[in-house]
């Protein structure tokens, strides 16, 4: 027998609930370092933006991110920074070639992994002179109240204590994490958690050097920015699916209410 229409339809709304829920928003890498060294793909032919010393976007010149497919993600990009003078002073090129752990797991590239965008807080004469203080990333364009989750990577490989505060700040309470690019040996990435998005579909990223910063001229850096949709809590699948099976549960014992009184059922 042919299964009546309803039942396809309701399995299509239910599998699209389902993929709906498990889904995730699309990825967006960013790659902050030397023009000599962009990552225009990768080896899993993922699309990278690239943010060079001398391509820094401003409030007024907005970078449009690409997601990974090439795709415009709607989200745009502006780097400011507290002196009003820099924004990130330059690129550093001791980084990971080639990336290892939690990069490598991340498949984050060569091109990526070994050099970065720095600031200092500290001037000292000769090249690092006006301080370029905290460097803000302000990103647009996101959905208000939505999550996103951020990872990322910097490596200067100097092993001494180069710690920097990363600090996200969305709707509500500032999310802050400390990491260390100094110290970072072992490949390791650096994670925020869910960040809401604000009324304003804005997300702001601060990082500066933090007061252990042991560096003379409080050196921070950024080499790798990635981001994505939060995926729904887990509980949130349970009810949808226990929602949608129990209107189907409904629908059925009415369909064959109705039938046994002798009406025929819809095709």
């Amino acid at each position: 027998m042919k299964p009546p229409f309803f039942s396809k339809a309701l399995l299509s709304v239910f599998s699209f609930a389902l993929m709906t829920g498990v889904s995730q928003a699309a990825t967006v890498l960013i790659d902050l370092g030397a023009a000599g060294t962009p990552t225009t793909t990768d080896a899993l032919n993922r699309f990278w933006n690239n943010v060079t010393p001398t391509t820094q976007p401003t409030a007024t010149s907005l970078l449009t991110l690409v997601d990974t497919t090439n795709a415009s993600s709607g989200v745009s990009l502006a780097i400011t920074s507290t002196t009003a003078v820099n924004k990130f002073a330059d690129s550093n090129q001791n980084g990971d070639n080639p990336p290892k752990g939690n990069a490598l797991l991340r498949n984050y590239p060569a091109t990526a992994t070994q050099d970065s965008l720095y600031g200092y807080g500290v001037a000292a004469g000769g090249t690092f002179t006006a301080p370029t203080g905290p460097v803000t990333l302000t990103l647009s364009g996101f959905r208000a109240g939505q999550a996103y989750d951020f990872f990322g990577f910097a490596a200067r490989n100097s092993n001494d204590n180069r710690s920097e505060l990363l600090s996200f700040q969305g709707a509500g309470t500032a999310v802050g994490v400390v990491y260390d690019p100094g110290s970072n040996t072992t490949g390791a990435t650096f994670a925020s958690g869910d960040i809401i998005a604000s009324t304003a579909g804005q997300i702001v990223l601060t990082v500066g050097p933090t007061t252990g910063n042991a560096s003379a001229n409080q050196f921070f850096y950024l080499g790798v920015l990635e981001f994505s949709q939060a995926a729904p809590e887990p509980t949130s699948f349970s009810l949808l699916g226990l929602g949608i099976a129990a209107g189907a549960v409904g629908y059925v014992r009415r369909r064959r209410r109705v039938t046994a009184q002798g009406f025929s059922a819809q095709p």
